[in-house]
């Protein structure tokens, strides 16, 4: 049976949590950090029904559903949603590749139209008369980030000032959880999330790899 993991949508709010309590995180934190972590899941909406999936193997996002759209206009569309809930699930083959492009382009083309929209918006222009969803607010934007195994070696890593300390931090991390979890009979340690004054720090400690990622409260 696929692990589920229910969360309330809230578009105004940034980057992932820890897995005991996954409110308040939004649909661009859940695919951004499965996409930094390399992990592969299906992100699934729905307010009452389905809405949408997006299917994500091993850090690429390979195909999304928004009712009868497929591919990249129904992964930006599933941005445009204000309301519901969705679920991270275990990762199934989706019924075909709709997305090649990377993550990142996907990721930006959403904080590009985001931008584009507040630009009109701005201007005076009525958007609604024209049909169109107002886009969540800004989510945070990747600061720093570094991939290791558990032995040390870096995989990754992108404007991480100190790796030697982000990965004793992990490894510290992964240790505990090894130890703690099973005793308490709490299940698997997906994440862990620390709050900071403009952004939070997610680490992601799994068997075959470490991840810290470091997320600012707007794109620098």
């Amino acid at each position: 049976m696929a692990e589920e993991k229910k969360v309330e949508a809230e578009p105004g709010v940034a980057n992932a949590p820890d897995a005991p309590d996954l409110r308040g995180v939004s649909l661009p934190d859940v695919v951004h950090l499965e996409c930094v972590g390399r992990n592969s899941s299906v992100v699934e909406l729905f307010q009452e029904h389905s809405l949408g999936r997006i299917y994500i193997d091993q850090g690429q996002i390979v195909h999304a559903t928004c009712g009868e759209i497929s591919g990249e206009r129904a992964f930006q569309k599933l941005f445009t949603i204000t309301a519901g809930t969705f679920e991270l699930l275990e990762y199934e083959v989706p019924p075909e590749r709709t997305i090649n492009r990377t993550w990142e382009f996907l990721l930006n083309e959403v904080l590009r139209q985001r931008e584009q929209f507040a630009r009109r918006a701005a201007a005076g222009e009525d958007l609604s008369a024209n049909g169109e969803n107002t886009p969540p607010a800004q989510a945070a934007w990747t600061a720093e980030i570094l991939i290791c195994s558990g032995a040390g070696e870096i995989f990754y890593h992108w404007q991480c000032a100190a790796p030697a300390e982000r990965m004793a931090l992990l490894q510290k991390i992964s240790a505990g959880a090894e130890k703690l979890i099973p005793n308490l009979q709490l299940g698997k340690l997906d994440r862990v999330e620390v709050r900071l004054a403009e952004g939070r720090v997610v680490l992601q400690p799994r068997a075959d790899r470490l991840v810290f990622v470091r997320l600012s409260a707007a794109k620098k």
